[in-house]
């Protein structure tokens, strides 16, 4: 009877044995898929992040005009030119801002050559650099060019092509855009080239009208 009773009690404490073992496993499994699950909650967050930055800054990146005029944006985020029409001159300005549209940029060209478009009818209009006393501003150095073309008088809508353009060293061909855009904001270019001062030069002969 003795040895029945430590037989039985050795059986009961290798059960228990057992028992604590597999508890212990049990939670040793539970621990590391909490674990787990914690690791990849986080390594979700900077994404998340990442996602609502960006849509931040695309709803930021809208830029307006200072003057109330067309702005088109030129190259990556690189320069923007304002268009701004007097319908009863008929005069057009342009400035040259650089890719946040706050501040001007100077450029050594002394015109800048538009092809203008108006009721199916095209126009060669030749914008003057605008000297500027307050600024400092000077033919070759300037951020603000003019001109004037009777057609322009009362013009509703036309598109603007502007066959090259050298800006902070480099040059930017076919431009081109309606005026004014609607939107009253950025208009980007997606079709325009940018090349620099390296690349080969391109010569453009046109009539000029004023």
């Amino acid at each position: 009877m003795a040895q029945n009773r430590r037989k039985a009690i050795s059986i009961t404490e290798y059960n228990s044995s057992a028992i604590l073992r597999l508890l212990l496993i049990g939670i040793l499994i539970a621990a590391f898929a909490g674990c787990q699950q914690d690791s990849g909650s986080a390594a979700d967050e900077p994404t998340k992040e990442h996602a609502q930055h960006h849509d931040d800054s695309d709803r930021a990146h809208h830029h307006v005009a200072p003057h109330g005029g067309t702005l088109v944006a030129v190259g990556e985020h690189y320069a923007n030119l304002e268009f701004l029409l007097d319908k009863n001159t008929g005069e057009l300005n342009a400035w040259v801002f650089d890719g946040c549209a706050e501040n001007p940029i100077r450029i050594t060209d002394s015109v800048i050559e538009c092809v203008l478009t108006i009721e199916d009818k095209p126009s060669t209009l030749v914008l003057s650099a605008q000297a500027n006393e307050l600024t400092g501003e000077t033919v070759g150095n300037s951020s603000q060019f003019a001109a004037t073309l009777d057609q322009l008088q009362g013009a509703q809508k036309f598109a603007i092509s502007i066959p090259s353009l050298t800006i902070k060293g480099q040059t930017l061909e076919d431009i081109s855009f309606s005026y004014p855009d609607n939107g009253g904001g950025e208009e980007h270019n997606e079709d325009e080239s940018v090349h620099t001062d390296d690349d080969n030069d391109h010569g453009h002969d046109h009539d000029h009208g004023h």
